[in-house]
């Protein structure tokens, strides 16, 4: 069966699930940019060695509401999805789910990387002791970690196949039985 998406729910639910994400990410890095520690390029990460404590509990908060606004917003999307087109099934639940991933990345790397951490709070981000190094200048290190590397691609590529067969699992597979019973009486 071929997957059939709507390129308008696609698009108004990517933006809004990666505004949502990006107002998390943002105001993390707000309360503690040692908390994105891990994601910094790696002179940076170099220079400050172990001289900094991450905030594990700031990072368990942000990656529990990183996953709540993921996971939930896929299922209030995929919802919606369903009830415009009629019913979706596993290749359109799981073709959707990626290409909201990508959109999420995508504007992860231009809002939150390039806009906030690069220029909008810079003098913020900056660790002590790390001013001036090349790293907080470097668009393609981003890039590079978003868009070049193999984990970004191979994750969402997995967690759609996930995501889709729960989908069908929980979803389509119920409605297709339903429907099939109704067909008996």
């Amino acid at each position: 069966m071929t997957p059939v998406i709507s390129p308008r729910r696609l698009l108004v639910d990517g933006l809004i699930l990666s505004a949502l994400f990006s107002v998390v990410a943002v105001g993390s890095l707000w309360l503690n940019p040692a908390s994105w520690l891990d994601d910094y390029p790696p002179d940076v990460r170099a220079a400050i060695g172990d001289s900094i404590q991450q905030p594990r509990a700031l990072q368990v908060v942000t990656g529990a509401l990183l996953v709540l606004v993921v996971i939930g917003g896929l299922t209030w999307s995929l919802r919606r999805l369903d009830s415009e087109l009629c019913g979706i099934g596993f290749w359109s639940a799981s073709l959707h789910t990626f290409l909201i991933f990508w959109i999420i990345n995508t504007v992860d790397v231009v809002v939150v990387d390039w806009l906030f951490f690069m220029n909008l709070l810079r003098s913020r981000v900056v660790l002590p002791g790390t001013d001036g190094l090349a790293g907080y200048d470097d668009y393609f290190f981003h890039f590079r970690s978003s868009f070049l590397s193999s984990a970004p691609w191979v994750g969402s590529f997995v967690l759609s196949v996930v995501v889709g067969a729960g989908w069908w699992w929980f979803v389509a597979r119920r409605r297709q039985r339903e429907a099939g019973e109704l067909k008996l009486r």
